[in-house]
């Protein structure tokens, strides 16, 4: 328990001057913000209606959800769980510990 806590201390002081900078298309950029409004939970017919909002067509939705995905600002299991996109990992997180213990 103890080791924990140093490291995760240990990594939040390295990571605290980190940034990074990620080029996104702009239409993507306002879609994650759309997203970001809506519930932890998103349907992808749902994703298709926003990015539609934003001028993107479903194949760049699709695209544009993977790409967040890779940089976990959102959850996209398009192999597992096609039709649901997380947009608030922390309490999918929460849950999931929670049936660990």
């Amino acid at each position: 328990q103890q080791y924990t806590k140093e490291l995760q201390q240990c990594i939040l002081e390295a990571a605290k001057d980190t940034r990074v900078v990620i080029d996104v298309p702009l239409k993507w950029f306002a879609f994650h913000l759309d997203l970001n409004k809506t519930g932890s939970i998103v349907r992808k017919l749902e994703c298709y209606r926003r990015g539609e909002l934003h001028g993107m067509k479903n194949k760049s939705v699709d695209n544009a959800l993977k790409f967040f995905n890779q940089f976990a600002l959102l959850l996209y299991c398009p192999d597992d769980v096609p039709d649901l996109i997380f947009t608030k990992i922390d309490p999918l997180i929460d849950r999931l510990s929670l049936l660990i213990k």
